[in-house]
């Protein structure tokens, strides 16, 4: 064999397996943005009814929506980061809608709620819902823990945020709310 030959072979060899390298590298890119945008897809039209009621100050999707993931909540709930909602802070309570069904009942309500000329203090309405509507985990602990309460915060009649509370204080009235799957929306 002469060494153009297997130079050659070598080169061609290079670049397939070059190839193959970054048909993986790109399948696996488009794997992670497919399941992060999964959940918007299969509920699209809730999903662009919360994109209108977002605003420059709200970040119920961001840090709350069904699009988080288990494992960044986790994260957050340890360490207080929050990589793709840029939030860098102390271990809190971190908790993710199941639907953007359920988070946009929750809205639908406040908003009706604050229409009628309801203000509860600071703002904050106390949601419990028949069924589970999310999961989360307590502040520095590993366990995940599904939950039918929420919370939703309104300023100025504009939703700031909206996320399932991953243990409620029995000691508060939370007002009952029915999603869209049991009844029609609230």
């Amino acid at each position: 064999m002469s060494v153009g030959l297997a130079v050659t072979i070598a080169v061609l060899c290079l670049i397939v397996a070059l190839g193959i390298a970054w048909a993986w590298r790109r399948a696996a890119r488009q794997s992670r943005i497919f399941r992060r945008l999964a959940p918007a897809l299969v509920e699209w039209d809730a999903f662009e009814k919360l994109l209108a009621d977002r605003t420059d100050q709200s970040h119920f999707l961001e840090r709350h929506g069904p699009m988080t993931y288990e494992e960044e909540q986790r994260g957050r709930a340890l360490t207080g980061i929050l990589a793709a909602a840029g939030v860098d802070g102390h271990p809190v309570d971190a908790g993710r809608w199941r639907t953007h069904e359920d988070l946009r009942c929750a809205l639908d309500y406040a908003h009706a709620q604050w229409a009628a000329g309801v203000r509860p203090p600071r703002g904050v309405f106390r949601l419990r819902f028949a069924e589970a509507i999310g999961d989360g985990f307590a502040a520095g602990s590993e366990t995940r823990a599904a939950t039918a309460h929420a919370l939703v915060i309104v300023r100025k009649g504009l939703a700031i945020t909206a996320f399932p509370v991953v243990a409620p204080d029995a000691s508060v009235a939370w007002e009952p709310v029915q999603t869209s799957r049991a009844s029609g929306m609230v």
